[in-house]
């Protein structure tokens, strides 16, 4: 071969990585069944957490509601009165309940109201998100708190 004349040969060809910029992870294991689950979830938001939970529910022989497949049942419109009013989870957010046109809403501080749906006696749920609301009563029947569960927690609101 001549100076300056090289044979140019095929580099092997690296692998490519690929990485997503947004991506969740979960992972839960129970010492006592010894079951482990791990989501791993190309979604940003509380999706992997939810699925993770459910999953471990699952595997240890519990059952799982799915959001779809809530049913409304019937409440007897007076009875709403029981649930209105404005519930405080900290200072600077709260749950407000009222009926507008005959419809059970809520609204959360600096959000849109929406409607909420009975599940039964003192529970609701909202179909725009996935949620659920118990209204707690005290020993004289009143009710005086609500407990919002949503995305793996549960927060509290205390009647005004």
């Amino acid at each position: 071969m001549a100076a300056g004349h090289f044979k140019r040969l095929a580099a092997p060809r690296e692998p490519r990585a690929v990485s997503f910029r947004i991506c969740n992870t979960w992972l839960g294991h129970d010492p006592a069944s010894d079951i482990t689950v791990v989501v791993l979830a190309n979604v940003n938001g509380g999706s992997a957490n939810k699925l993770g939970r459910s999953l471990m529910t699952m595997a240890k022989g519990g059952e799982v509601e799915l959001a779809s497949k809530r049913v409304e049942v019937g409440v007897d419109p007076e009875s709403l009165a029981d649930y209105a009013g404005t519930y405080v989870v900290s200072p600077q957010f709260a749950l407000r309940f009222f009926v507008e046109d005959g419809q059970f809403m809520t609204q959360a501080t600096g959000q849109e109201a929406f409607p909420v749906f009975a599940k039964g006696k003192d529970e609701f749920f909202p179909k725009v998100v996935d949620a659920r609301l118990v209204f707690n009563r005290d020993a004289a029947g009143d009710v005086t708190t609500v407990t919002l569960f949503q995305s793996g927690n549960q927060i509290e609101g205390v009647r005004q």
